[in-house]
């Protein structure tokens, strides 16, 4: 991501894999998560959803906006 950040001199692709990592993250809780098993499915299924919806908007955003970085990152380059 690093790589393709730098050579289009635009961060924005970092906040969708950043929103792709908290998926994978639910479903690592979901799958070795201890308690109780209802509360740990929805737990899981709320952020596995949340975020997934998070990484498309996030996508959208940077394809509609492409050429154009992130004010926040602009700035900060």
């Amino acid at each position: 991501v690093t790589v393709f950040a730098n050579r289009w001199k635009n961060a924005g692709l970092v906040d969708v894999f950043w929103a792709l990592g908290l998926v994978g993250m639910a479903i690592v809780y979901g799958k070795l998560g201890h308690g109780w098993q209802p509360r740990q499915f929805m737990v899981t299924f709320t952020l596995f959803v949340a975020n997934l919806r998070l990484a498309w908007h996030l996508a959208r955003r940077f394809q509609r906006e492409f050429p154009k970085e992130d004010s926040r990152y602009h700035s900060l380059r």
